[in-house]
C-alpha cells in the first residue's frame, strides 16, 4: 500500500494487490507482467497511464490529466473507472 507520496513514475509488476491512495504520479504509471489487483483512489495521476496486464484495476475518485494506453483489451469488468475527473482520455 502507498499512501500520500507524490512520484514521477511507477511500475508494477507481480502477482500481488496494489493500493495507492492520495498520492500523486506526474510521470509513466506502468502496470504491467502478472495478475495482481490493482486500486488506485484520491490520486493525481497526470501522466502516462500504460496497462499491459491481464488483472483487475480499479481508478476510484482520481483526478486523471493523461494519456490511458489499454495494451491487453480489457472489458469492463477488469478495468473500471468510477468518479474520476478524466481530462483527457485515449487508448
Amino acid at each position: 500500500r502507498l499512501s500520500g507520496l507524490s512520484m514521477v513514475n511507477l511500475t508494477i509488476t507481480g502477482n500481488c494487490s496494489v493500493y495507492i491512495d492520495n498520492c500523486k504520479i506526474s510521470g509513466t504509471l506502468n502496470k504491467s507482467v502478472g495478475t495482481g489487483y490493482m486500486e488506485i483512489n484520491n490520486s493525481s495521476l497526470s501522466g502516462q497511464i500504460i496497462l499491459n496486464s491481464n488483472s483487475v484495476n480499479n481508478f476510484l475518485n482520481n483526478n486523471i490529466s493523461g494519456t490511458i494506453i489499454n495494451n491487453v483489451g480489457y472489458n469492463s469488468l477488469q478495468c473500471n473507472f468510477s468518479n474520476n475527473l478524466i481530462h483527457f482520455l485515449s487508448s
